[in-house]
């Protein structure tokens, strides 16, 4: 499992990181982790980044941003310790709404006098009018042709 880089300092010097980070970000609003990651994105060009990353020697993943943040916001840094996160596993669960359009061939009979005249818009009235069920009929082919997310969440 990877880990953050922020592990392998000593509290001293993490200590030390994360009052040099808060004072570097005392005129930034981050009103949660999406606004604090968004920030450490490779298109943000802010100097404050590169401030930021300068001490360790390379730009941040995922873990470090969340190291950091929870540092920030959840450490309580004194003097002398600070409380470090630990990393787990967390379980959640992905969920989609998705409509899948499918093209179902039915076949079936009516009876008719004139079969060679029959159209669409015929056999359309006849289904409203409930003279004809074609959903009743045989199904002889099914397709699967193309689907659409109509939602997804994350079920935390």
């Amino acid at each position: 499992m990877e880990k953050s880089k922020f592990e392998r300092l000593s509290d001293e010097s993490l200590i030390r990181y994360c009052n040099f980070v808060k004072n570097l970000l005392k005129d930034e609003t981050f009103y949660d982790i999406e606004d604090f990651y968004e920030f450490f994105k490779p298109y943000n060009k802010s100097g404050i980044v590169k401030q930021i990353t300068a001490p360790l020697g390379t730009n941040f993943n995922r873990l470090d941003v969340e190291y950091l943040y929870f540092l920030l916001w959840y450490g309580d840094i004194n003097e002398n310790s600070i409380r470090r996160p630990k990393l787990v596993s967390k379980d959640m669960n992905y969920v989609t709404e998705e409509r899948i359009r499918t093209t179902i061939k039915r076949e079936g009979q009516i009876d008719t006098y004139i079969p060679n005249s029959l159209s669409n818009g015929y056999l359309f009235d006849l289904r409203s009018d409930g003279e004809i069920e074609p959903y009743d009929w045989d199904e002889i082919d099914r397709e699967e042709d193309d689907w659409d997310q109509i939602d997804d969440w994350f079920d935390i």
